[in-house]
């Protein structure tokens, strides 16, 4: 018996092919494998090039003994193909410039302002001698000054007084080596409060080299310099809280010790480890001075100040007499 093999021809909008429903049912029951490549290339030939896509060639072995006898070929496996048409290059393409797109030099400039002037940072321009040209709406808005005030050098009414000499000399130096710029100043908003600012500026050249422009930014970081100025005071306070001549400990509202200076664990004997989270009334007062060290906490959880002449403990057991003083928000220091 003959091989069984069922032709399978994928189109796209069969109704723009120029042939019948019945012409791309599958083909079943081809007489041979050659009958059966002549009905595909038959079929195929009918189907605009353009509308091509793909032939899928399914053979099944059926008896393939049978099919030997005959004198037909014999096939080992079944197979699957595929095979690719690309689609005709030499007919007119429908081609529709993107809506994002434009050719009108006006309505790409008025795009691109709206762009700059969506920006969160202030966002200028200048001329090569450094005379601004351009600001967007973000500085002008901020500042309460009109872009012609602005122009030339007559931005620097906007920079805080103590902080404009530097920034003139910074961009004149820029300026002058040809390299970007990067200072910080604090600009005055248009209800007469300042801000830091970052100011950076780079130079667009053309192809000899030649500066053309220069294009900078302004970015707000107020938030920044007070978590730095934070951060200053805290490292200052931290240095000499360690440096302090005086015992000094920091207690949590439980009694319990949170930091010790260095001249705390010289004088007492401890290490800072051995003391942390320990109360001190337990750590540091005789037996016989425990109620009293409990009333000066608790002025102190009322907001009170302690100041007394009195005796600690060391931990070897020896007694020394010190000096206290604390506060609330404030070390309790003890002085020998």
């Amino acid at each position: 018996m003959a091989l069984a093999t069922w032709l399978f021809v994928a189109v796209c909008a069969r109704s723009r092919i120029g042939i019948k429903r019945t012409n791309v049912r599958p083909i079943g029951r081809l007489r041979s494998p050659r009958a059966d490549v002549n009905a595909t290339i038959h079929l195929y030939g009918r189907i605009p090039i353009s509308y091509r896509m793909f032939i899928y060639w399914l053979a099944l072995p059926r008896r393939l003994g049978a099919a030997s006898q005959q004198g037909g070929p014999s096939m080992q496996h079944s197979r699957f193909s595929v095979h690719e048409i690309p689609a005709r290059t030499d007919e007119p393409q429908n081609e529709r410039p993107f809506k994002g797109i434009t050719n009108d030099p006006e309505e790409g400039e008025f795009r691109l302002r709206r762009v700059i002037d969506t920006i969160p940072e202030f966002v200028w321009s200048t001329l090569p001698d450094g005379g601004v040209e351009f600001c967007n709406q973000n500085w002008l808005g901020y500042t309460g000054m009109a872009l012609d005030e602005i122009k030339g050098w007559g931005w620097a009414a906007a920079i805080h007084p103590q902080d404009i000499r530097d920034l003139q000399e910074r961009w004149r130096a820029a300026l002058k080596q040809g390299t970007s710029l990067e200072a910080e100043a604090r600009m005055r908003s248009v209800d007469g409060s300042s801000r830091w600012f970052l100011i950076r500026a780079v130079p667009l050249r053309d192809d000899q080299g030649r500066i053309i422009r220069w294009y900078g930014t302004n970015t707000d970081i107020e938030d920044l310099k007070r978590a730095q100025e934070e951060l200053h005071k805290q490292t200052r306070l931290d240095e000499l809280f360690e440096q302090a001549p005086e015992a000094a400990a920091v207690l949590s509202t439980d009694d319990r010790i949170v930091r010790v200076n260095k001249e705390f664990t010289r004088m007492f004997g401890y290490e800072a480890e051995e003391v942390l989270q320990r109360p001190i009334n337990h750590l540091i007062v005789p037996e016989a001075l425990v109620e009293s060290a409990r009333e000066y906490t608790n002025q102190l959880k009322h907001g009170g100040r302690v100041e007394v002449e009195t005796v600690r403990r060391r931990k070897d057991g020896s007694d020394i007499r010190v000096s206290g003083f604390g506060r609330a928000d404030c070390e309790l220091r003890h002085i020998p």
